[in-house]
């Protein structure tokens, strides 16, 4: 019976992985670039301590591919400790689009960054907001490809984020895990409704936010793109993807295994918000190594090579598909991602179970 159980979930992990393989990933009425209006738009960044990534992030803004009188930049600054602030202002002195806030405290359901995004969202004077991550570098086109999606209708729309430092095996396979979470966030939410926006790569009318009543409205959580996501499905704005090169946008990797875990924590406890279809799926896609070492004590252990076998040819074809559709070019290490995926997952679930805390940025949350 265990045998038969172990295989059952087995099955369902591939079967979901090839649903992947055979669905679609964008939309046939995206609009183009060339059917939609210059509005203005409000960028909002979040930034605590991040002088190493801000001019970067900074730079790929200012060379967005739209009129620069019609895009307002703020970034508040979190309680910097390093000279964030100062790079902010040195930039903002060059680019009139471009203004630095310094963030007051929050409480309640304002803390964190969702505090910072609300004090953002409240200055913000555009028709349309784009939100992404002072660690972040957006495309040229990132507007010009959002915007005309988001003038047919009410709904918020994330694109596709990836990090591209091929330099080591870990930095590497992070850029193949960020594509991988991306395709399968829209698979789940093209499937079985809005999962949550990516929160550095997202955007939506600002009346919608006004609307449903921003984040002062919106129970506090360390994953606020979540949070956010939720209170907007509730009011019956749905969420899309697009999963284009013109709508990606590029993360810094994790240097270190604690600052991954830490990340992947944190991502974690906001999903058990996540409707109990899609944690059921969560769960089964996750838990592929255990079923295949239980497998490996049943009478059916001699289809344990056979399986991963199949597994691992399914997720690199689920890859290079990725890879295919949004121009994004994958490392070396693509080969072994998969083994990588199944080996981190597995820690990941233990490391929730054994670190009870959430850290972001230096603060820590119960």
């Amino acid at each position: 019976m265990i045998g038969i159980a172990v295989l059952i979930l087995l099955g369902a992990h591939l079967l979901i992985l090839i649903s992947i393989l055979l669905s679609k990933t964008v939309s046939k009425d995206i609009l183009t670039s060339e059917s939609f209006t210059l509005s203005k738009v409000s960028v909002l960044v979040a930034a605590r301590n991040e002088s190493d990534n801000i001019g970067r992030c900074m730079e790929a803004l200012v060379a967005l591919n739209y009129p620069a009188g019609l895009i307002q930049v703020l970034i508040g600054d979190d309680d910097s400790s390093d000279n964030t602030g100062q790079i902010i202002e040195e930039y903002a002195a060059k680019y009139p689009q471009i203004r630095k806030i310094n963030i007051r405290p929050g409480s309640g359901n304002l803390r964190a960054k969702a505090n910072v995004l609300a004090q953002l969202a409240d200055m913000a004077s555009g028709d349309y907001i784009f939100i992404t991550d002072a660690d972040c570098a957006v495309g040229t086109e990132w507007i010009r490809t959002m915007l005309p999606r988001l003038q047919g209708k009410s709904i918020v729309l994330t694109g596709t984020t990836i990090t591209a430092d091929h330099s080591t095996f870990f930095t590497g396979w992070q850029c193949c895990d960020w594509l991988y979470l991306c395709r399968l966030l829209n698979f789940f939410s093209r499937n079985f409704g809005p999962v949550s926006a990516i929160g550095n790569n997202m955007s939506f009318r600002r009346a919608d936010y006004e609307a449903i009543g921003g984040y002062a409205n919106v129970p506090f959580s360390v994953t606020e793109d979540f949070a956010l996501t939720k209170a907007f499905a509730a009011q019956g704005i749905p969420m899309e993807q697009l999963f284009r090169p013109e709508a990606v946008v590029i993360s810094e990797p994790c240097l270190t295994m604690p600052e991954f875990l830490h990340q992947r924590r944190r991502w974690i406890s906001g999903g058990w918000g996540m409707p109990w279809i899609i944690i059921g799926l969560m769960m089964i896609y996750t838990s592929f190594l255990p079923a295949l070492v239980c497998l490996a004590f049943t009478q059916f252990g001699y289809l344990c090579l056979p399986v991963l076998l199949f597994k691992l040819i399914l997720d690199l074809i689920i890859l290079r598909q990725s890879s295919q559709k949004t121009d994004v070019p994958l490392p070396s290490s693509q080969y072994l991602y998969s083994l990588y995926s199944m080996w981190i997952n597995f820690r990941l679930i233990v490391y929730s179970f054994t670190q009870r805390q959430v850290i972001w940025k230096g603060r820590k949350f119960s």
